[in-house]
């Protein structure tokens, strides 16, 4: 049996390979000589697809011309031969380094430590809570001895805890330990204020705001998420079993906690710390207003208040990277409560406590720009709602359109100056929120029904119609700077529905308000010169634009076949001696000038011009 051979390392045993490709393993066996048998031959060419074996085969010594499919299935870059050995060939692949397997889950670094460090924080909390009140109801100890034996503990917990967290080790115990001392404590304070009633509510509430602010301290200093995190939520999830209701001391000392856990979630980024430290004194504040306990309306109404004022206060101040979406959701939760409330306060005091809600969060958003896109939503959501309170309790007649679309005005004017695609879908739908009500309130028979319009109808709904309208046309306004080009194709087909249909009422209901009959029906011919004139608007900007000449043109024609079916179905048939003369007078007028105008206009276009024909055009 005959050895195989490789090549020589000499350059010049081997001929120029084709420009672009990797010569294949072959290739070189093929020139190694007609005495020596083509061999196994690795390239180092990173996707191992060379490494081809010819053994046995017949040499004649010519450059090898078999099969050329490895060149067609190599990768096509530059031929660039690796560096050669000092004994010729080329270097080894790298050694395959298999992936280490997967730890389990439970023997990773801290996980059963955690979770038993977990189970002990609550267990002995709930001891503790036993102690303090089930003991108690039971008739074991005194209440001194109770609240004096809980302190004690949680004391010695909070000196234990210090003391193992410079140990090897010790970090996981000591936060636990720390966190059941603070917790403990900060019941006992619970228990003495609102259980035994020993503590005055201003002065409990004092001593455990200092107590929250030590644990935060701590946890801040130590770097600690987990300890934050799991004393909120020890502290809400056992509280009501101490107060035994919802009640407002309840509410005070989660509000505390609330303010208290803003410092390490915005000095560390915590992102968790946000929904656990406001959830709790929401979910309280929802209970109060369910099931209030006492005539405390104000006193709900002011923590409600604080509530929202807190949320909106860390959603505005600095936040670490990716914890903006979390803290404007929580700022809206927070708003909750507060929204809830109003609706239940008396007039005027739930219109003003309304419209200060709107007015603090637009100001707020005013000092302190640049907000990012999701604080800016959720005060949008905020304060639109708001917005919403005051005009429903402000009014339920026809003024409620008009307040109803200055709302949407502000936020549209919002959305346009910021850019902000979910500010303007919150204002396009209070325009059309406006519209429906308008269309709820004055009746489609206001259109032809002078007797109907003069008996329902007056100046106000004129005046809302005028507001409804400049919502309607502040939607196109500000989608032409927040949403693309095919996006305002919808909005330009179905908004002039609405915004005539405002235009109409504001026009015939001023009127008959005005005027009874004989002003709705001179109302009626300003109705149809407005269709003429909107026709004549809509073909001079076809003429102007250069991507939307063919709808503006059909739409103009479109309107002037409306005012033409107005004239004869209507105003022929119901109009009377001169008005119905000047109705026909000033639409032929308008026909005449606005023939006149296009003429004009198409003649001084040059021929570089767009006129949405090109197509018609001859070649050459």
């Amino acid at each position: 049996m005959t050895t195989p051979q490789f090549p020589s390392p000499s350059r010049d045993a081997y001929p120029t390979p084709p420009a672009g490709h990797h010569p294949p393993a072959a290739f070189h066996a093929a020139t190694a000589g007609p005495t020596q048998q083509r061999a196994p031959f690795p390239l180092n060419t990173g996707g191992g697809i060379w490494a081809q074996s010819y053994v046995g085969e017949p040499s004649s010594g010519e450059p090898y011309a078999g099969p050329q499919q490895p060149y067609a299935a190599g990768p096509q870059q530059p031929y660039a031969a690796a560096p050669e050995q000092p004994g010729g060939g080329y270097p080894p692949p790298p050694p395959y380094v298999p992936r280490p397997p997967r730890t389990p889950w439970w023997q990773r670094d801290g996980v059963i430590s955690r979770l038993l460090a977990g189970l002990g924080v609550l267990i002995t909390l709930i001891g503790v809570v036993m102690m303090l009140v089930l003991a108690a109801q039971a008739g074991y100890f005194g209440p001194a001895a109770r609240v004096g034996a809980g302190s004690a503990l949680s004391a010695v917990l909070i000196g234990a805890g210090v003391w193992l967290f410079g140990r090897t080790g010790g970090r996981t115990g000591a936060v636990a330990l720390a966190t059941t001392g603070f917790a403990g404590i900060f019941m006992v304070v619970v228990t003495m204020t609102d259980y035994y009633r020993w503590l005055a509510p201003v002065a409990g509430l004092a001593l455990a705001g200092a107590v929250a602010a030590a644990a935060v301290a701590l946890s801040t200093y130590w770097r600690s998420q987990p300890m934050t995190v799991l004393a909120f939520l020890a502290i809400a999830g056992l509280a009501p079993f101490i107060t035994r209701d919802v009640n407002l001391e309840l509410v005070g000392f989660l509000l505390l906690l609330q303010a208290a856990g803003i410092l390490p979630e915005k000095l560390r980024g915590w992102v968790t710390v946000a929904p656990v430290r406001t959830i709790p004194v929401v979910l309280a504040l929802l209970g109060a207003e369910i099931f209030p306990v006492g005539d405390h309306v104000t006193l709900r109404i002011g923590a409600a208040a604080t509530c929202a004022a807190l949320g909106l206060v860390a959603a505005l101040l600095p936040r670490g990277k990716g914890a903006e979406p979390v803290g404007a959701l929580v700022y809206a939760v927070a708003s909750l409560p507060l929204l809830v409330a109003i609706p239940a306060i008396e007039r005027p005091w739930s219109i003003l406590a309304a419209a200060v809600l709107a007015a603090v969060t637009v100001v707020a958003l005013v000092v302190a720009r640049p907000v990012g896109a999701f604080t800016l939503s959720a005060a949008a959501v905020v304060a639109s709602i708001a917005g919403l309170e005051v005009c429903v309790t402000t009014t339920r007649g026809h003024l409620l359109p008009a307040l109803i679309a200055v709302v949407a005005l502000g936020l549209l004017a919002v959305a346009h100056q910021q850019r902000s695609l979910p500010v303007w879908t919150i204002g396009t739908f209070f325009a059309i929120l406006a519209v429906g009500v308008q269309v709820d309130l004055v009746q489609p028979a206001v259109a032809w029904d002078a007797a109907y319009a003069a008996r329902t109808t007056g100046t106000t709904d004129a005046l809302a119609g005028l507001v409804v309208l400049a919502a309607v046309l502040g939607t196109l306004w500000s989608a032409r700077r927040v949403t693309s080009g095919a996006a305002q194709v919808p909005l330009l087909l179905i908004a002039p529905v609405p915004a005539f249909w405002s235009l109409l009422v504001a026009v015939l209901t001023f009127g008959a308000g005005v005027g009874g009959k004989d002003g709705y029906h001179a109302a009626q011919l300003i109705v149809s010169a407005a269709l003429m004139a909107g026709a004549m608007a809509a073909l001079a900007l076809g003429l102007k634009s250069a991507t939307h000449t063919a709808g503006l043109t059909v739409a103009g024609l479109g309107l002037v076949a409306a005012a033409l079916a107005k004239l004869f179905l209507y105003d022929l048939a119901a109009l009377d001696g001169l008005v119905r003369a000047g109705s026909f007078m000033a639409v032929g007028l308008l026909l005449l000038a606005a023939g006149t105008r296009y003429a004009q206009a198409v003649a001084r276009r040059t021929p570089d011009e767009p006129t949405g024909q090109e197509h018609l055009r001859p070649i050459g």
